[in-house]
């Protein structure tokens, strides 16, 4: 694998990871304010650019096994670390060197931006499964069910049967 093809790859990647970070930010914003027009525009792009980043990532897989690499992490930082160390090499010109030199910091770029979007990613989940519980009770209590929690009854089964109480008699 040539060393201008990964770091090619591990920049878009870093670009994309960062841009992504960006859209899942705008994203909790918008959850938080329940602004579903908004949310629903940004969905597209979030998916527009997961899209992008999933055909990159295919890509860059691809290239670490056919230079005999796994396509994992291990396989990427060990790519780097080759590239590396090759282009420090005396017979590799200075500019391959200052390519390669930063792959193994570009792709340790990469995975601390990855973990952010995890990180946010996680925060949004937590906020649409928050919002979804509220709306179900709420929901449920419009049509008149009970708030008592499942219990189990003597056989081991969930044994909550809802009040009939419609929201003028509660």
């Amino acid at each position: 694998m040539k060393t201008t093809a990964l770091r090619t790859l591990l920049e878009q990647d870093l670009d994309g990871a960062r841009q992504l970070n960006t859209v899942l930010l705008d994203e909790r914003r918008l959850l938080e304010r329940r602004d579903v027009k908004a949310l629903d525009q940004l969905l597209g792009r979030k998916a527009d650019l997961l899209a992008r980043m999933e055909k990159n990532d295919q890509a860059r897989r691809k290239h670490l096994q056919e230079a005999g690499f796994e396509s994992d992490r291990g396989g990427l930082q060990a790519c780097c670390q080759h590239l590396d160390s090759q282009s420090r090499s005396p017979e590799h010109s200075s500019e391959g060197e200052q390519h390669a030199a930063s792959l193994e910091s570009l792709s340790e770029a990469l995975f601390a931006a990855l973990a952010q979007c995890r990180e946010a990613t996680a925060v949004n989940a937590n906020i649409v499964h928050r919002s979804r519980s509220n709306n179900t009770r709420l929901l449920n209590l419009m049509r008149g069910g009970s708030e008592r929690p499942d219990v189990y009854n003597p056989r081991g089964t969930a044994g909550s049967k809802p009040e009939n109480r419609t929201l003028g008699n509660a």
